[in-house]
């Protein structure tokens, strides 16, 4: 049997690997966990949905193999912003939120050279 480096992880894997990498940081730094991958509706999936203190955080992680097009956090085009702000007023919405202080945060992680690089950009959307 060929050992697990033979069978590179797919995107979807790495991109799992590094929602939990996020969350684990921002564990770490004192928020709590409110939900994972988070849909609503057709609008899109928010990654992470954090409280820090009295603020409900909305957070996109973004990984990059290869810096060649860019920065993670660079690939968040207009259309995924909109839909990353409609799918938060729908998780507002369901549950029951009204009057709360919330942000967006984006977890930049670069994979290039074998150690994760992580970048933690608050209200960055």
């Amino acid at each position: 049997m060929q050992n697990s480096e033979s069978f590179p992880l797919s995107t979807r894997q790495i991109g799992k690997k590094a929602e939990e990498i996020a969350e684990e940081f921002l564990l770490n730094r004192g928020y709590a966990l409110l939900d994972r991958n988070y849909t609503f509706k057709k609008y899109g999936e928010i990654d992470l949905v954090m409280k820090d203190g009295q603020t409900i955080v909305f957070v996109e992680v973004r990984h990059r193999r290869s810096l060649q097009y860019g920065t993670p956090e660079a690939s968040i085009g207009y259309q995924k912003k909109q839909k990353l702000r409609r799918t938060a007023e729908g998780y507002l919405l369901t549950h029951g939120l009204r009057n709360v202080m919330c942000r967006f945060d984006v977890i930049a992680i670069d994979l290039v050279a074998g150690t994760p690089v992580l970048r933690h950009l608050p209200d960055a959307i």
